[in-house]
């Protein structure tokens, strides 16, 4: 070290330990731009960092591929607590992973620990391991891997035992068993539910890429490595809620988000695109993004100004040689995934919905990708049964097409009896039928329309005696009120018009949030129209939803949903007309509403889709 070489101060180190810990990660082609852009703003840093490197690559570069090293030989340890460290398994900026078993005869088992490496456990290592000790303790879950133990060696360096998951990373699994399309996206699955797991915990994880997600021989993932996940939890108090250093930000950029590469505040969403990010590698091979060869000032605009092609496009050009098994490869050249199936068909398969879902999972603006990890299981889960996805702009073509493509041999087969007979139908009853019909029609249109402007008369005298002039100064509750309670045959003498005002009574309370006591009111109504003689069906249909409409007020949405469909069954006994039309249209409106109530927001747009059309 020169004599004029900055001192060791606590900052300093803990900058120089983050920056190797990037290092680390970003690999032999991302390595250099990186480092000869620190050593334009600090020499020394860049010094001290290639020594960290070239001792940690020269002492841990054997890979259990490669064949097994000594773990003692690594470690300085023959054993850790109870455990006896066999051999090194893998490496992180901040630790190494042995595979370890029981030592003291107690019971088999294997295990993975995680130890941090030695000399920079005084830096930033401790908060990390306690950090992740913290998230893995509190986590249960079948794609997790579990923490079953942790504490201190020698003293002083941190470990954690965890499960010992015997897979291979999840990119060269489905390389390796040529998974087609479906069952990449099901394998998929399992991640995004881990990663919705965390979520709901409070934890976002910040390092998602195939390295750190495993898949063992019966196909189950196990999601690995929260070591720079963000805390969000009041649980986690006393354990710092970002544990990024200074001037050095963990990340593997070709899986982090932009707002991760810029370092700014995460939220779940940042998660969502590396997810996105995952799922692209695993149906093309390459990153949506390739970052290789630039710095991390030139991270950000690079993002801003690519826009990722679209997956399908990846497979325009079917000449290009299938992935080797593991293989690995600039981003531009890379081989395809080893599919079982063509390049063509790998294309048709993508092209549309997982084309759609994946870019909006990478969009750059996070306020226009996929809120949650669920809601993007939940788009590809309706993919793979073959109903339409939420991403997509809806339309009645585009619903129409996948159930065609859901039930294609049922609607070819019905398409073709129901042109038959429909054409017979028609031709025997149509001429016969049409003069009656119209007869009958106008005549009933007549007589409902003198009932009507009865009724009409009567609502509108009400109305002027309840709200007129006299009673301008009262609030509009207690002029209800009031006039509700002079409510009879002897005010209204016409009993259809009299149960109108006191379906319209009921209503009014129901918007005022007094349904208690708007339900007797539209309860009577109907009690009188089901009593009277004359066709009152329209009628009938019409306080039927305004009885549905208190009932979702009140939360009794099994009954809401009886009502509208005995509102909707009423209104089905008509022909179109304006009344009918009407009542109709505010019957799918209110159904919507119950959709929401019921926590089926997705099933709204195909309940109010007549409407729009």
């Amino acid at each position: 070290m020169t004599d004029d070489a900055p001192s060791l101060t606590p900052d300093r180190l803990r900058r120089i330990a983050g920056i190797f810990e990037v290092a680390l990660e970003l690999g032999p082609d991302l390595r250099k731009p990186y480092l000869d852009a620190l050593a334009a703003e600090d020499g020394d840093l860049k010094r001290r960092v290639l020594e960290l490197l070239a001792d940690a690559e020269g002492s841990h570069g054997v890979t259990r591929a490669e064949g097994r090293q000594s773990a003692g030989e690594l470690s300085n340890l023959e054993s850790i607590g109870p455990w006896r460290l066999l051999e090194h398994l893998g490496q992180g900026g901040m630790g190494d992973v042995f595979l370890a078993e029981r030592a003291d005869a107690q019971y088999d088992r294997q295990v993975a620990i995680k130890l941090i490496r030695k000399g920079i456990d005084s830096f930033e290592g401790h908060q990390r391991f306690l950090a992740e000790r913290q998230i893995l303790a509190a986590f249960d879950h079948p794609n997790i891997a579990r923490l079953f133990d942790g504490g201190t060696a020698d003293g002083e360096r941190p470990y954690l035992v965890m499960e010992y998951v015997d897979g291979v990373r999840i990119d060269r699994y489905c390389d390796e068993k040529a998974l087609s399309v479906k069952a990449r996206l099901e394998l998929f699955l399992q991640v995004c539910d881990a990663v919705e797991y965390a979520h709901k915990n409070l934890v976002i994880h910040r390092d998602l890429k195939p390295s750190n997600v495993l898949v063992t021989a019966d196909g189950t993932v196990k999601l690995l490595d929260f070591g720079i996940a963000k805390l969000l939890s009041p649980r986690f108090a006393g354990l710092s809620g970002d544990l990024t250093v200074t001037g050095a930000h963990p990340l593997t950029p070709n899986f982090a988000s932009p707002e991760q590469l810029r370092g700014e505040p995460l939220d779940t969403r940042s998660d969502v695109y590396s997810l996105g990010a995952l799922l692209y590698v695993l149906l093309t091979g390459g990153p949506p993004n390739d970052l290789t060869g630039s710095t991390p000032g030139e991270w950000p605009a690079l993002l801003e100004s690519r826009t990722p092609t679209r997956p399908s496009a990846r497979f325009e050009t079917p000449h290009r040689p299938a992935a080797p098994k593991g293989g690995e490869g600039n981003a531009e050249t890379r081989p395809l995934p080893s599919f079982d199936e063509g390049p063509a068909t790998v294309r048709r398969q993508l092209l549309g919905d997982v084309d759609t879902l994946v870019l909006k999972a990478l969009h750059r603006e996070k306020n226009r990708r996929y809120g949650s990890a669920n809601l993007l299981s939940r788009d590809l889960r309706r993919h793979l049964k073959g109903l339409p996805i939420e991403a997509r702009a809806d339309s009645f073509v585009y619903r129409a097409q996948r159930f065609v493509q859901r039930h294609w041999p049922g609607v070819t087969a019905f398409a073709a009896a129901f042109v038959m007979v429909s054409t017979l139908a028609v031709v025997a009853t149509l001429q016969a039928k049409r003069a009656d019909r119209e007869r009958l029609l106008a005549l009933e249109a007549q007589q409902r329309a003198e009932a009507a402007r009865d009724v009409e008369r009567e609502v509108g005298r009400f109305l002027v005696e309840a709200f007129g002039i006299n009673n301008a100064n009262l609030p509009a509750r207690e002029l209800l009120q009031a006039q509700a309670e002079t409510l009879g045959p002897g005010l209204v003498p016409n009993p259809v018009a009299l149960a109108r005002i006191q379906e319209m009574v009921g209503a009014a309370f129901g918007m005022m949030d007094l349904s208690d006591l708007g339900e007797p009111f539209i309860d009577s109504a109907i009690q009188s129209l089901e009593s009277l003689d004359g066709d009152l069906g329209l009628e009938l249909a019409q306080a039927k939803g305004s009885l549905a409409e208190i009932y979702i007020r009140q939360r009794r949405l099994e009954e809401a949903e009886v009502t509208l469909d005995e509102s909707r069954a009423l209104l089905d006994r008509y022909p179109p007309s304006a009344t009918q039309g009407t009542t109709l249209a505010t019957n799918r409106y209110k159904r919507g509403w119950l959709r929401t109530s019921q926590g089926r927001s997705q099933d709204v747009l195909e309940v109010l889709q007549p409407l729009l059309e």
